[in-house]
């Protein structure tokens, strides 16, 4: 992706955002967090309209703890794309990380119901866990591993509030 960015032709700004989101997405699944943020950034700086890299800067930025801004960017990119699911599951990630589990727990639901995937279903019950409603977390949970039946960290969960 660095080398199409770099290559001697007319600068597309949506296309360069694109890549650089690709990049970040890439250093998430590498665990490398930092580096994933620093790419977030520079896609939405690229082109300050993308509202995933706005969304996925946010989510990025909550998880390390800086919520201030985390939620300042999921803000806006809701009121942009507020019926988008990833929009909706880092917008509910953010909430969720600052303590604000209402607003959490609208966008996890929305999420799920529109794209039931299962980061969609265990945000939704992880929201609904720090809620202290633990057999609707578990039924969210249970449908997410209904979907990936080998996924460890939903497992552990499960296997958690069942002790």
């Amino acid at each position: 992706a660095l080398e199409l960015l770099s290559r001697e032709q007319p600068y597309d700004q949506r296309r360069a955002s694109v890549y650089l989101l690709a990049i970040g997405e890439a250093h998430i699944k590498m665990n490398n967090r930092e580096e994933a943020r620093s790419y977030f950034n520079r896609a939405l700086v690229t082109d300050p309209g993308n509202v995933f890299a706005r969304s996925r800067l946010a989510s990025e930025l909550a998880k390390l703890g800086d919520l201030e801004p985390a939620n300042e960017l999921a803000n806006i990119a809701i009121d942009q794309n507020p019926d988008n699911p990833i929009v909706l599951q880092n917008f509910a990630r953010v909430k969720l990380l600052s303590g604000e589990l209402n607003a959490a727990l609208g966008a996890a639901l929305a999420a799920a119901k529109k794209y039931p995937t299962v980061e969609n279903l265990e945000l939704l019950g992880d929201v609904l866990f720090d809620l202290g409603r633990h057999s609707e977390a578990r039924d969210a949970w249970s449908r997410a591993a209904d979907i990936d039946p080998l996924n460890k960290t939903i497992l552990d969960k499960l296997q958690k509030e069942l002790q």
